[in-house]
């Protein structure tokens, strides 16, 4: 069967887990720290990877501050390409 292409939503999911992960290997912490990182407990921090939309604003603040994400990254999570104009 073919592999079907990833939605934006999963492309997204992929990019912050991807993010998440090499942080975690180059600052060397592991799942307990990562969770004190976003401000949740364990269990919660294994739930929100299954599940990235279900992480609040408040914990991805968290994260891009102590990982030092620059604006690639974080736009990259969030689905918005570098230099795309806002209408507001």
């Amino acid at each position: 069967m073919p592999k079907l292409r990833m939605t934006d939503i999963e492309v997204q999911d992929a990019f912050l887990r991807q993010a998440i992960k090499g942080s975690a290997a180059y600052y060397q912490l592991n799942v307990n720290e990562q969770a004190s990182i976003a401000g949740c407990t364990r269990a919660t921090w294994y739930r929100r990877l299954n599940d990235p939309s279900d992480f609040s604003l408040y914990e991805l603040r968290k994260m891009v501050r102590r990982y030092k994400w620059d604006s690639k990254t974080v736009a990259a999570i969030l689905g918005v390409r570098e230099g795309d104009k806002w209408d507001v």
